[in-house]
């Protein structure tokens, strides 16, 4: 699942989410290059790998941003059972990203013989 999230949300829509499955949140804003990006990569991955995707505007959503203590965009969190157990500022590549997400534990679910 792929959402947007502002900042009343969070809570519930991050921290209690990933009690169940794992989600990456990414604080992105309109004016970032890397951003523009990062974004699409991670949608992508989003479709293919057992994660769900919160998508943060930080240029709309700062005080969330803020809060998280966020200081640079692009910016990827990763979180399970209501905690960040990793995440990056900068762009990444496709096969970085992959591998940022094996290391938390975020891999394919299919098994092949």
């Amino acid at each position: 699942m792929i959402f947007d999230v502002k900042t009343p949300d969070f809570r519930a829509e991050v921290l209690e989410r990933s009690k169940t499955s794992p989600v990456v949140v990414l604080f992105w804003a309109e004016w970032c290059g890397p951003c523009k990006q990062l974004k699409p990569l991670l949608m992508k991955l989003a479709m293919e790998l057992p994660f769900d995707l919160a998508r943060v505007d930080a240029g709309t959503e700062r005080e969330l941003a803020a809060q998280e203590n966020v200081r640079a965009v692009p910016n990827m969190r990763i979180y399970r059972d209501g905690a960040m157990v990793g995440g990056f500022s900068s762009a990444r590549t496709e096969a970085q990203l992959r591998a940022i997400l094996e290391n938390a534990g975020i891999t394919s679910s299919l098994e092949f013989d």
